[in-house]
């Protein structure tokens, strides 16, 4: 055998990865609740948007590619956000805008991750979202230590976010200043936001999980699985 550093991981009955050890224990978790590998990839997905938020963002893209051994082809959902309607070129150039900025809200398409992943679990998970996403968010309520990486981060965007972004300064550098490296770093309000899409899965639960309506009124939208 040749010489590693590092213990060589074995398995038989599947293996997930991540770019943050509690995301993959999130879907490692998944998988031994007996889900597959869509219901470990989502429930990694929302704990990368909270644990890594520079890069996986709820407000961010999400382009999802499956295979479905079942069918024996592979399936996408297209992970990128819907520009707003208003966000032309004309109107643009009405603002005096030469070039679309690279961050804020005016080149910002409607997030879409949220729904990327609900509809990955739709076509082709086993699990509820509540047992998916509840490693997330009890990360997000209970907190998780910072890390160097992240810290560094916040403390290079912290003089703008005071300026321009007050509640995102709030939100990661709580007393004015970045949690230190080992602290918990706590998002409840995330929690509550997100807990929202498990409170409306409980409330349609007998309508099956494609088929409950939108909030007041007939399904806008009915996902099947695809053909």
């Amino acid at each position: 055998m040749s010489f590693t550093t590092r213990p060589v991981i074995m398995g038989t009955h599947g293996a997930v990865a991540a770019g943050h050890y509690l995301a993959a224990q999130a879907g490692l978790r998944m998988m031994e609740m007996g889900g597959n590998a869509i219901d470990a990839g989502v429930a990694m997905g929302f704990a990368l948007a909270l644990l890594k938020p520079d890069q996986n963002g709820i407000g961010g893209e999400c382009p999802i590619l499956m295979y479905s051994s079942e069918r024996g082809r592979a399936f996408a959902v297209n992970g990128q956000g819907v520009a707003p309607r208003a966000a032309t070129v004309e109107r643009y150039r009405e603002m005096g805008i030469d070039l679309i900025p690279g961050d804020g809200f005016l080149p910002a398409t409607v997030p879409s991750m949220v729904d990327n992943y609900v509809t990955a679990l739709a076509a082709f998970g086993t699990m509820p979202l509540a047992e998916v996403m509840a490693p997330a968010l009890e990360m997000a309520e209970y907190g998780f230590p910072m890390y160097a990486a992240l810290r560094e981060g916040i403390e290079s965007n912290l003089p703008r976010w005071k300026k321009d972004y007050p509640s995102s300064a709030a939100i990661f550098a709580p007393g004015g200043a970045a949690p230190q490296v080992g602290e918990m770093l706590r998002q409840p309000d995330w929690a509550a936001s997100m807990g929202m899409l498990v409170e409306a899965e409980r409330r349609a639960a007998r309508r099956g999980r494609t088929g409950a309506p939108a909030e007041g009124g007939e399904p806008e939208l009915v996902r099947d699985r695809p053909p």
